[in-house]
């Protein structure tokens, strides 16, 4: 039962980590669709919330979990090429967002906040906007490759 109980709290994680990528896709797209300043800002505040109340506790719940389900099943978390190359994605898409995301998603929020006082300007917020979406929807692409690899678990070379 233990196991099952390890296996509920992985997957748990799992849709929140992931669920909070997908909310944050489609809370920037329909705010930026609305050409509502405040709208965006808005945006941006939501995802910057649950990039620190959700994320950090989805990804820990991911590790422990994930830890403690191969323990019970004997396998070895380096030894396991799946479990390997799965940890490498979610290391990638994690600098990807520290190096690439964050500093953009910093920068966006600060150019649409309330606080500025001029006219927005649509034309230079959108080429940082699109880079965002590349790199986010990278880091997102790298951890539904991860998943994919925890579901199939494929015969990969290991390490």
């Amino acid at each position: 039962m233990a196991y099952r109980l390890w296996l509920l709290a992985h997957l748990c994680g799992v849709v929140a980590f992931l669920g909070t990528f997908v909310l944050g896709f489609v809370s920037k797209t329909l705010a930026e669709r609305s050409k509502d300043r405040a709208a965006v800002a808005h945006a941006f505040i939501a995802i910057r919330f649950g990039d620190r109340w959700i994320m950090p506790p989805a990804i820990g719940t991911m590790v422990l979990s994930g830890i403690m389900l191969a323990g019970r099943a004997g396998l070895p978390l380096l030894g396991t090429a799946w479990i390997f190359w799965s940890a490498i994605l979610l290391g990638f898409s994690g600098a990807v967002f520290v190096l690439r995301v964050n500093p953009l998603q910093q920068r966006l929020e600060q150019s649409t906040g309330e606080s500025v006082t001029e006219a927005f300007d649509w034309a230079s917020y959108r080429p940082a906007a699109r880079s965002w979406l590349i790199w986010a929807a990278l880091a997102f692409a790298a951890n539904l490759g991860a998943m994919a690899l925890m579901v199939l678990k494929p015969d990969l070379p290991g390490p």
